[in-house]
């Protein structure tokens, strides 16, 4: 099962980085992802929801991107190198800095005075 909570998630993805064991990095990344995009609440993350569900929940195109990445290496058999997982990690800074600013924009954070006037 694939758990963004409860465990860690930076630490195990710096170990397969250091074995580049790319299918488990994209993996990880991706999990990563997720966990910050639950946290600024762009996604409702859900154990037994699908990637191409959350694609529906954030209708970003990077996002999109990033998630044909991870189903094609989890779930496509097609195989995971260096070049793809490089793709990915571009996108995910990316994806972060969108997240991050979506956030500080989102009315919720507005309330609590994180946005900016």
């Amino acid at each position: 099962e694939d758990t963004i909570y409860g465990v860690d998630l930076e630490g195990a993805l710096a170990a397969v980085e250091a074995k580049k064991d790319y299918y488990q990095c994209i993996r990880l990344k991706y999990l990563l992802l997720l966990r910050l995009l639950n946290e600024e609440k762009l996604i409702r993350w859900h154990l037994a929801k699908t990637p191409t569900q959350y694609t529906f929940e954030w209708k970003e195109k990077a996002f999109n991107d990033i998630t044909n990445i991870f189903m094609r290496i989890r779930y496509g058999n097609y195989p995971a190198t260096a070049t793809l997982y490089e793709e990915e990690c571009a996108i995910y800074d990316t994806l972060v800095r969108t997240a991050k600013d979506n956030a500080l924009k989102s009315p919720a954070n507005a309330e609590k005075g994180g946005a900016e006037s």
